[in-house]
């Protein structure tokens, strides 16, 4: 039979790979990977080295002691931040010495960026052990208080952005601040509130109360709005009954709103705002017994309001309030202003 020279070399190459397989010894196979728990298994070392072999990128480090662009009052002066957990292997510690950002491998998967200290105003801050960060993605909020906690000064911080799994070269880190303490010198925000205002005006028959205290509560991750709880005293003594000036606490609901009336509200734009119905006054939770949390006629808080815009571009909200589903409101301006520390 006459066979071509070539078609008797292809069958001598298959008959020498097949008796090297026989005796385990192909020489492109790698070895197979043993399940033994550890991140030092082949499988895991392929993927770290393939992914070793992606070029590296400098992620940008943004550290606000603020909560966002908007609210940018002051920075950390010093910081530490490790890099770990990466299916890579590739772990790294940079400082605030590191101005160019913290390196990682693009397409890295797994990485998680710890923030492990911060000084700022001179105090130095670490994680407590009773709150913690738990999963280090975007949105996840720890306790950070001074060294040899139990500190004075402690705030909550956010992880406002992370890393992508796997690592893409538009990712930034950002840590910030999640809630800014009340009281004092360390107010960073002032929100002051008018009288009351009723409609129709001076009806008895609207609620009359004077708003006593604000707190800002908290601020928004996604839209970097405030969160605001109010407390209003009623006019008049409460003594032991669930009514202020004839109106049954539980009879009212409240909104807050964004002030785009000039300040001036009437009774049509009142009708309108309240289009859908605003938020509940809950017996007893709601209800403020005379004499209690600085309210000598008592009177009642609210729930907490997350204001309608970012708090530096919408400072001028309205707090209004209604009686019995009717057309008897009360309303406050509320104004809100930003300052260091």
């Amino acid at each position: 039979m006459f066979w071509h020279r070539s078609v008797l070399r292809l069958l001598r190459l298959l008959t020498a790979a097949a008796l090297l397989t026989s005796c385990g010894t192909a020489p492109s196979a790698e070895p197979e990977a043993q399940d033994d728990g550890s991140e030092s298994s082949t499988t895991g070392s392929v993927a770290a080295n393939s992914i070793r072999s992606n070029p590296k990128k400098k992620i940008p480090l943004q550290f606000d002691i603020s909560f966002g662009a908007n609210l940018t009052i002051s920075t950390a002066t010093a910081f530490s931040i490790s890099l770990t957990d990466c299916v890579s292997g590739y772990s790294a510690t940079v400082t605030e010495a590191n101005t160019d950002g913290l390196e990682a491998y693009l397409f890295d998967k797994g990485c998680k960026v710890k923030l492990l200290s911060f000084t700022w105003e001179g105090r130095n801050y670490i994680p407590t052990v009773a709150d913690p960060f738990t999963t280090w993605q975007t949105g996840d909020v720890a306790v950070f208080d001074e060294a040899g906690a139990p500190g004075t000064y402690a705030v909550q911080m956010v992880v406002v952005s992370t890393l992508s799994d796997p690592i893409n070269a538009l990712d930034v880190v950002k840590f910030g601040i999640a809630r800014i303490s009340q009281g004092g010198s360390k107010s960073l925000v002032y929100t002051t509130a008018s009288s009351g205002l009723k409609l129709p005006d001076l009806d008895p028959n609207a609620p009359s109360f004077t708003v006593r205290r604000i707190t800002l509560v908290d601020l928004d991750l996604a839209t970097e709005a405030g969160k605001f709880r109010f407390y209003l005293e009623c006019t008049s003594d409460i003594t032991i009954t669930n009514t202020c000036a004839g109106i049954n606490l539980d009879q009212l609901d409240i909104k807050l709103v964004q002030d785009t009336y000039s300040s001036v509200l009437t009774g049509a734009d009142a009708d309108t705002i309240f289009t859908t119905a605003g938020a509940s006054v809950v017996l007893p939770d709601h209800r403020i017994s005379p004499g209690d949390q600085g309210l000598a006629n008592g009177g009642i808080t609210t729930v907490t309001f997350t204001a309608p815009g970012p708090l530096a571009t919408t400072p001028n909200l309205i707090l209004i309030i209604r009686a019995s589903q009717s057309s008897y409101y009360q309303y406050f301006n509320v104004d809100t202003t930003l300052s260091s520390p």
